[in-house]
């Protein structure tokens, strides 16, 4: 179970650094006990971790911010109803060697949205993700291969290397858990859960 202490770790990756949204700009501590922040690309949620007050604190300072944040329910609600497909990737040495392959890929990926190309083969039961060009064209000469279980339609969706690595690296932590994917088409948010953790990736439109 990932814990409030080990989240902070975390959370700077997830707080939105462009202050375009105050609420953004911190962790939001719900009373039902579960926490969460965005960075209005990516949204993670903590279920059963702190026993607060409800309030946002910012993660860097520890100071409280007063904002009212989105409602994280209703959203969550409306993306699943566009999810119909779902993965299990083992959280094994596998997803290990994976985690580095995407931390290589980051430090590689020189386009501005650093954007990705991730493609999910139900035949080869393995997730492969190439960089793509400005041009938006595969490379084809760096690909990094997850297998998975599970009965899924072929999809191709394309999202930024660095938020999946973050989200990877965050719920790698939760060591007993497998890492649940549910997806849909190629504009809906793509969901990846362990334990106690919940987190939700925006892909890019890419043309």
């Amino acid at each position: 179970m990932l814990n409030e202490f080990k989240f902070i770790k975390h959370a700077k990756n997830f707080v939105d650094k462009t202050k375009a949204i105050k609420a953004l700009t911190g962790i939001y501590y719900a009373e039902d006990g579960s926490l969460a922040c965005s960075n209005n690309c990516v949204l993670v949620v903590l279920k059963d971790v702190h026993n607060r007050q409800e309030v946002i604190i910012d993660p860097a300072t520890g100071e409280v911010i007063d904002s009212d944040f989105p409602d994280v329910k209703k959203t969550l609600s409306s993306v699943a109803q566009q999810q119909d497909e779902q993965l299990v990737i083992k959280n094994d040495t596998n997803l290990r060697c994976f985690i580095d392959s995407l931390e290589f890929l980051n430090k590689t990926t020189k386009t501005n949205n650093k954007a990705v190309m991730l493609k999910i083969s139900n035949k080869a039961k393995t997730i492969t993700i190439n960089r793509l060009s400005n041009k938006n064209e595969k490379d084809p000469f760096f690909t990094i291969c997850m297998p998975f279980e599970g009965e899924v339609k072929d999809a191709t969706l394309h999202f930024n290397v660095r938020y999946l690595l973050d989200v990877f690296k965050l719920l790698a932590v939760n060591k007993e858990e497998d890492v649940l994917v549910e997806f849909g088409g190629i504009f809906v948010p793509m969901s990846l859960t362990a334990g106690n953790a919940f987190t939700l990736v925006t892909p890019l439109k890419v043309w």
